[in-house]
């Protein structure tokens, strides 16, 4: 007569454990890869901010729009919008904008930005420019990566690299050297 073997439960339960283990891990980097992708809700704007007449700047003041509006299209060009929450979290993107020495701070939930006067305790980058540089990306879609290149306008990351990836900022700009 054969002998019935025993379940080693211990070996079971450190095996169903570890599979749990790996599949959150693996889950979590692919939501952090591949988040939502709202390009096609910001097409519409994207095309006004293209075809919007040149802004006039007369010592680097912005006479035809306000600034909330430049930082709004700067986030548009940027596709700032694909950014989302660290997976499993509520944690936002926040990112501090300097647009001709002024402040501003941009948040993105769920593919929405929100344009704040007041600073965040906490902030993820930071992106330093003009109002003539954000000009001169509205006409044309490849100066974005030559003015980021050329320095002016500068892009320092401000949290950690595992915040930007989990958070998407890796995945959009992996095409450009940001210094990320």
């Amino acid at each position: 007569m054969k002998e019935k073997k025993e379940l080693n439960v211990p070996v079971i339960m450190l095996f169903i454990f570890g599979l749990v283990v790996f599949m959150l891990v693996a889950s979590f980097i692919y939501l952090s890869m591949n988040g939502l992708d709202y390009t096609e809700e910001y097409l519409e704007e994207t095309e006004e901010i293209k075809n919007k007449s040149e802004l006039e700047i007369i010592d680097g003041v912005n006479l035809s729009g306000s600034q909330e509006e430049i930082v709004r299209e700067m986030a548009i060009i940027l596709k700032l919008y694909n950014l989302h929450e660290i997976p499993y979290t509520s944690t936002t993107p926040k990112i501090q904008t300097t647009i001709d020495e002024n402040y501003y701070w941009i948040e993105i939930k769920k593919g929405d930005i929100l344009i704040k006067k007041e600073a965040f305790t906490e902030v993820d980058i930071t992106i330093k420019t003009s109002s003539e540089e954000i000009t001169k990306m509205k006409k044309d879609e490849d100066y974005v990566t030559k003015s980021i290149t050329l320095r002016r306008t500068k892009i320092e990351k401000v949290a950690s690299d595992f915040v930007l990836f989990s958070k998407g900022y890796f995945d959009l700009y992996r095409k450009v050297d940001f210094g990320m």
